[in-house]
Protein backbone atom coordinates (compact mmCIF):
# COMPACT_ATOMS: atom_id res chain seq x y z
CA UNK A 1 0.00 0.00 0.00
CA UNK A 2 1.21 3.33 -0.99
CA UNK A 3 1.40 5.95 1.26
CA UNK A 4 -0.11 9.39 -0.10
CA UNK A 5 1.22 12.94 1.30
CA UNK A 6 -0.15 16.03 0.52
CA UNK A 7 0.61 19.40 1.65
CA UNK A 8 -2.28 22.65 2.13
CA UNK A 9 -1.07 26.12 2.62
CA UNK A 10 -4.07 28.20 4.30
CA UNK A 11 -7.90 26.84 4.58
CA UNK A 12 -8.81 23.30 4.24
CA UNK A 13 -11.55 23.34 2.13
CA UNK A 14 -11.62 19.77 1.39
CA UNK A 15 -14.74 18.70 3.88
CA UNK A 16 -13.29 14.57 3.58
CA UNK A 17 -9.80 15.18 4.29
CA UNK A 18 -11.13 17.72 7.30
CA UNK A 19 -13.55 15.18 8.62
CA UNK A 20 -10.58 12.42 8.66
CA UNK A 21 -8.61 14.83 10.58
CA UNK A 22 -11.47 15.55 13.16
CA UNK A 23 -11.44 11.97 13.89
CA UNK A 24 -7.82 11.16 14.21
CA UNK A 25 -7.63 13.96 16.26
CA UNK A 26 -10.52 12.76 18.32
CA UNK A 27 -9.26 9.26 18.71
CA UNK A 28 -5.71 10.29 19.89
CA UNK A 29 -6.65 13.39 22.25
CA UNK A 30 -10.10 12.41 23.14
CA UNK A 31 -11.57 15.66 21.76
CA UNK A 32 -11.64 17.74 18.79
CA UNK A 33 -14.78 20.27 19.78
CA UNK A 34 -12.54 23.42 18.82
CA UNK A 35 -10.06 21.98 16.53
CA UNK A 36 -11.70 23.17 13.24
CA UNK A 37 -12.20 26.97 14.62
CA UNK A 38 -8.99 26.77 16.22
CA UNK A 39 -7.76 25.89 12.97
CA UNK A 40 -9.23 29.17 10.75
CA UNK A 41 -8.16 31.77 13.61
CA UNK A 42 -4.27 30.40 12.70
CA UNK A 43 -2.52 32.85 9.90
CA UNK A 44 -0.98 30.91 7.16
CA UNK A 45 -1.90 27.54 8.51
CA UNK A 46 0.29 25.16 7.24
CA UNK A 47 -0.81 21.57 7.24
CA UNK A 48 0.88 18.11 6.60
CA UNK A 49 -1.13 14.83 5.68
CA UNK A 50 0.18 11.46 5.30
CA UNK A 51 -3.12 9.14 3.49
CA UNK A 52 -2.98 5.31 2.50
CA UNK A 53 -6.47 4.36 0.54
CA UNK A 54 -8.10 8.08 1.62
CA UNK A 55 -7.43 7.62 5.13
CA UNK A 56 -5.82 9.36 7.00
CA UNK A 57 -2.89 7.92 9.05
CA UNK A 58 -1.27 11.63 10.55
CA UNK A 59 -0.82 15.62 10.04
CA UNK A 60 0.82 17.87 11.39
CA UNK A 61 -0.07 21.45 11.74
CA UNK A 62 2.04 24.87 12.02
CA UNK A 63 1.33 28.45 11.67
CA UNK A 64 2.90 31.88 11.53
CA UNK A 65 3.17 32.96 14.85
CA UNK A 66 5.14 36.00 13.72
CA UNK A 67 6.30 37.61 10.52
CA UNK A 68 9.18 35.06 9.88
CA UNK A 69 8.59 32.79 12.66
CA UNK A 70 7.11 29.47 11.91
CA UNK A 71 4.85 27.56 14.84
CA UNK A 72 4.90 24.18 14.77
CA UNK A 73 1.74 23.67 16.54
CA UNK A 74 -0.19 20.34 16.42
CA UNK A 75 0.56 16.77 14.87
CA UNK A 76 -0.94 12.90 15.24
Amino acid sequence: MTVIYKSIDGKLNDPVLLEGILRLHQSIFGESAFLEEQMKEKKKLRIEIALQENEILGYKMGYELKEGTFYSWLGG
